[in-house]
Formats: C-alpha cells, sequence, structure tokens
C-alpha cells in the first residue's frame, strides 16, 4: 500500500487496523512521515496535518481494503475478486 492510504481514523467500517509502534515522526510543512513498527516490520504513513507522536507510542492506523495491492510470489499483481 502507499504511505498516504494510511489513516489515524478509520476511512470506513470496512478499514483494516494496523497496531504499530511509532519510532520517528517528521513534521514536513502540512503533513507528517510517521515511521513505525507493524508486525516487526519498518513502515511509513504519511500523514495529512502536524501530528507529533512519540517513539514508543503504540498507535492504530488504517486502510482501506480496496487501496490494498496484492501481489503473489512472483510479484504479479492479483486481480480483485468481487465479494
Amino acid at each position: 500500500m502507499r504511505a498516504h492510504f494510511l489513516q489515524l481514523a478509520p476511512p470506513s467500517p470496512e478499514a483494516i487496523e494496523l497496531r504499530a509502534t511509532v519510532k520517528v515522526t517528521e513534521l514536513s510543512g502540512s503533513e507528517s512521515f510517521v515511521h513505525f513498527d507493524c508486525g516487526g516490520e519498518p513502515w511509513v504513513a504519511l500523514l495529512a496535518g502536524n501530528h507529533n507522536l512519540a517513539p514508543g507510542e503504540t498507535i492504530s492506523l488504517y486502510v482501506s481494503p480496496a487501496q490494498l495491492m496484492v501481489f503473489d510470489s512472483n510479484e504479479l499483481a492479483l486481480t480483485r475478486v468481487a465479494a
């Protein structure tokens, strides 16, 4: 998923929650880059607005399932299946 697809509030009832531990927050004008760990992996979120999240803080980030991109073991994009 792209960094700007993550949000601090669920964008829809179907949103997927990711529990994360903040590593660093970079304030960049009207946006914030939040570096965090999720499932033992490093990630980055690009959030609208200024968010001064403390290192070590546990937060929830949300993404809409429609914004996820899934790839197979050969790095080929999988076709979306209608629900």
